[in-house]
C-alpha cells in the first residue's frame, strides 16, 4: 500500500541512464500525476535511491523487464526495465500499473470469456506473474469492473512472447478489430484509476455518484465524481455533449417490449447515444447494416457499443462494415458512441428490452 493522503508523498527515484532517455522522465512524470489526480495519492520525484521507506526505483536493464514489489511500508518496489519498454508508453504503463499492485487483464478471473492464452508462448516466470488467472476473492478492488480491451495492462499479443507467436488470441469474434487498435498507445483508463483507486485508497465513505463513478482526490475534483470516459456532470448523470455535425441531436432513448429503429446518417464528429431498458429485461439491439465509406480502417472512424453494466471499459468497437448483427444483451442501459473523421459512416439498428441474457453475438 502506497501513501493514501495528499499531503503524504509517496517519492520516486529514476537512475540517471533512465532520466537520460528521450521523453522518458516526461513520460513518468505524466503518469504519476495522472495517477494522483484520478487516485488519493501523491507521486514525487526525488534525486537519491528510495530506501527505507515506501516508494518506486526505476533502473535501466539491458536485457530483462522485472518488477520486485515492495514488501512493506519500510521497502520500496524496484522496476528494472529495457530501454525500448521505457521508449514505449503503453508498455511502459503496464510495468508501472504492476508496480502499483494491480492485477493484468489477463490475470482477471473472467479473461477466459474473452481470450485465449497459449502457454507455451509465455516462459513460466511471466505466466505466473502477469497471464495465470486469480480469484475475485483476492482481488476485490476490480469487483464490478469488466474486462477492459483499452487498457495498458492488457498488453499486445507479442510483447512477453517467449517466441516470435502470439501469447493469446481474442476468442470473441467480435472484439478482434481491438486487435487493429494495439498499434495505438493506450494511456491508463478510467477502471485503472478506480482499481488503484479501491486498492490503495477506497474508504467505507458512500457517493452520489452515478454509472460507476468515483470521488478521488478532492484537492482537484472537490464534491464532483470522476467520471467514466463518456460521461459527465457533477454526479456523472449526463452523456457528454455531441458535436454539431453528429446530425440525430436527441441523445437518451427508451428500450420497450416492441422493437423501434434508429438510424444515423452521415455521420461526422463525436456522437454518444443512450438506450435504457423500461422494463425488468435487458437492451437487445441489432445491427441492420453498418457501413463506412472506405473499409479498410484507415480514417480511424468507428463505432463503440458499451454493452455491460460497466461503463468504464471498453464496449465492442467496430471499424468494418457489418450487418444483420445481434449484439448481446447484457444491462438495461446500452451507449452508443460514434466517430468520424474526414470519411462519413451511416448506421441502422434496431434496439428494444428483452429478458434473455447472453454474452455472444448472432
Amino acid at each position: 500500500m502506497y501513501n493514501k493522503k495528499c499531503d503524504d508523498p509517496n517519492y520516486y527515484y529514476l537512475h540517471f541512464e533512465v532520466s537520460k532517455l528521450e521523453k522518458v522522465l516526461e513520460n513518468i512524470k505524466r503518469i504519476f500525476r495522472e495517477i494522483g489526480y484520478n487516485t488519493c495519492m501523491n507521486f514525487q520525484k526525488q534525486d537519491d535511491k528510495v530506501e527505507n521507506k515506501i516508494g518506486i526505483n526505476f533502473f535501466l536493464s539491458s536485457d530483462s523487464n522485472t518488477v520486485k514489489l515492495s514488501e512493506n511500508l519500510q521497502y520500496p518496489t524496484t522496476v528494472n526495465l529495457t530501454a525500448g519498454v521505457y521508449k514505449n508508453k503503453t508498455h511502459l504503463s503496464f510495468f508501472i500499473g504492476v508496480a502499483m499492485g494491480i492485477i493484468t487483464e489477463i490475470q482477471r478471473f473472467d479473461s477466459d470469456k474473452y481470450i485465449t492464452v497459449y502457454k507455451k508462448n509465455v516462459n513460466d516466470s511471466f505466466y505466473e506473474k502477469y497471464y495465470k488467472q486469480v480469484d475475485l476473492e483476492n482481488v476485490s478492488y476490480i469487483t464490478g469492473s469488466d474486462f477492459n480491451f483499452k487498457s495498458p495492462m492488457l498488453v499486445d499479443p507479442y510483447f512477453l512472447s517467449s517466441s516470435s507467436e502470439a501469447t493469446y488470441n481474442i476468442t470473441l469474434d467480435f472484439y478482434n478489430d481491438y486487435q487493429y487498435f494495439f498499434k495505438y498507445t493506450r494511456n491508463f483508463q478510467f477502471n485503472d484509476y478506480k482499481h488503484m483507486y479501491n486498492y490503495h485508497c477506497k474508504t467505507e465513505e458512500q457517493t452520489d455518484c452515478e454509472n460507476g463513478g468515483f470521488k478521488p482526490n478532492k484537492k482537484y475534483y472537490g464534491d464532483k465524481c470522476y467520471c467514466p470516459e463518456y460521461f459527465t456532470g457533477k454526479k456523472c448523470d449526463l452523456l457528454l455533449e455531441n458535436t454539431p455535425s453528429c446530425g440525430v441531436k436527441k441523445q437518451n432513448y427508451d428500450a420497450h417490449s416492441s422493437e423501434s429503429d434508429l438510424e444515423f446518417t452521415h455521420v461526422q464528429g463525436k456522437c454518444y447515444y443512450s438506450i435504457t431498458s423500461k422494463s425488468n429485461g435487458n437492451v437487445s439491439v441489432v445491427i441492420k447494416e453498418l457501413k463506412f465509406e472506405k473499409n479498410d480502417r484507415s480514417n480511424g472512424n468507428y463505432v463503440e457499443f458499451l454493452l455491460h453494466d460497466d461503463k468504464g471499459a471498453a464496449g465492442l468497437k467496430l471499424c468494418k462494415d457489418r450487418s444483420e448483427i445481434k449484439l448481446p444483451s447484457l444491462s438495461k442501459k446500452v451507449l452508443i458512441v460514434l466517430f468520424g473523421m474526414g470519411d462519413k459512416f451511416s448506421l441502422t439498428l434496431k434496439y428494444q428490452a428483452v429478458t434473455e441474457t447472453s454474452l455472444e453475438t448472432v
